[in-house]
C-alpha cells in the first residue's frame, strides 16, 4: 500500500485503488498491526510467567 501510494504514478500499475491508499488508512492498518503484536507479546509473557511459576512451585 505504501509503495502504491508514493511510487506508482500510473493507475493501471497500482495494486490498490487510490481510495484505499490514503495516509489515514495506511496509518490505521499499521497501528492495528502494532496493537495486535503487543497483544500477542503480552499473552506470551503471561504464559512464560505461569510456566516459570509452575517450575518453581
Amino acid at each position: 500500500m505504501v509503495y502504491d501510494r508514493y511510487h506508482e504514478e500510473k493507475e493501471e500499475m497500482r495494486y490498490f485503488p487510490k481510495e484505499v491508499t490514503t495516509f489515514k488508512n495506511i496509518e490505521s492498518k499499521i497501528l492495528n498491526c502494532n496493537l495486535k503484536c503487543l497483544s500477542i507479546i503480552d499473552d506470551l509473557n503471561d504464559k512464560i510467567e505461569n510456566e516459570l511459576e509452575e517450575l518453581k512451585g
